[in-house]
């Protein structure tokens, strides 16, 4: 999936947020979606398991 497909996919509870109108949020948010999608390929091998966790590891 590229931007613009993951952009039509959006729900508009967000997009209608005022922050969905800076770029630096919507690419966070891109990039988000796609490291949840490497983090669940990643789960399910054994060796990468701790991959996965330091992408999943919340810092805050």
């Amino acid at each position: 999936m590229n931007y613009q497909e993951w952009e039509k996919t959006v729900p508009i509870e967000i997009t209608n947020d005022s922050l969905w109108k800076m770029e630096a949020y919507r690419l966070g948010l891109f990039l988000s979606d796609i490291c949840w999608y490497d983090v669940t390929k990643l789960l399910k091998d054994r060796r990468t398991v701790r991959l996965s966790d330091q992408l999943l590891t919340d810092t805050g």
